[in-house]
């Protein structure tokens, strides 16, 4: 007897790839969600002051590092120096970096925005006077380094208070805020530079500082009155 058996595909267990699409597609979507209810709740709303008020104080330094050519140009510094001037600004931040662990481990970001802006601030306004050639590159040298403590405490802060999920795109959206501003302050510091020249415009800058200074007060604030961790709220 001769039998006949038919032969039989074996149930594939693959997705096919229109279902794999679908799968990231879901899981960023869950994300954006996430991230938009966060955002929407209170915990959420009151990291926004400290996104601008960093951001603001990044506005205090940026613009100054792109601009600082020309002013030390105006002083009668050759490009050989300026360029080691700059120079050691990379040397001396990247010293600060190693360090800002360190100091953010035994200061609260509260503690560490507060000292920095200030520093900042008076540096500042000592950078537009007439000091001299030298004291003006110690001067832009502390200005260029020291906003690294307040980075790694900055970034240190929302790694501690945001949930893991959302905590990359929530740095995202900080880093949009930032560069916005930033990108804004670039025009904004020329056309000051051409009207007002360097003096006044350094200190226009070293008033947005201290502005800046009040929106992470404010986050600061908000979240000691809250018990509920930030956290919870994603």
């Amino acid at each position: 007897m001769v039998s006949f058996m038919t032969e039989k595909n074996p149930l594939s267990t693959s997705l096919n790839p229109s279902a794999k699409s679908r799968v990231p597609n879901r899981e960023a979507e869950g994300v954006f969600n996430s991230l938009v209810r966060f955002f929407r709740s209170k915990n959420g709303a009151f990291l926004i002051p400290l996104f601008i008020g960093f951001a603001l104080f990044e506005l205090s330094t940026v613009p100054l590092f792109i601009y600082g050519q020309p002013f030390f140009s105006l002083q009668g510094l050759d490009v050989t120096l300026i360029a080691g001037i700059y120079a050691a600004v990379e040397a001396i931040s990247a010293v600060v970096f190693m360090v800002a662990g360190y100091v953010c481990s035994r200061f609260s970001l509260g503690i560490v925005a507060f000292s920095t802006t200030f520093i900042i601030t008076l540096l500042l306004l000592i950078l537009s006077m007439d000091i001299g050639v030298n004291a003006s590159a110690a001067s832009f040298l502390l200005i260029m380094s020291l906003p690294a403590i307040y980075e790694t405490s900055y970034e240190t802060y929302i790694h501690d208070n945001v949930d893991s999920r959302i905590r990359a795109s929530c740095l995202s959206a900080a880093n949009l805020v930032n560069s916005v501003i930033i990108g804004a302050s670039y025009t904004v510091f020329g056309g000051l530079v051409d009207r007002y020249g360097f003096s006044s415009t350094l200190v226009i800058v070293a008033v947005f500082c201290l502005i800046g200074l009040l929106g992470v007060i404010t986050t600061l604030l908000l979240a000691r009155t809250k018990k509920p961790s930030i956290k919870q709220e994603a």
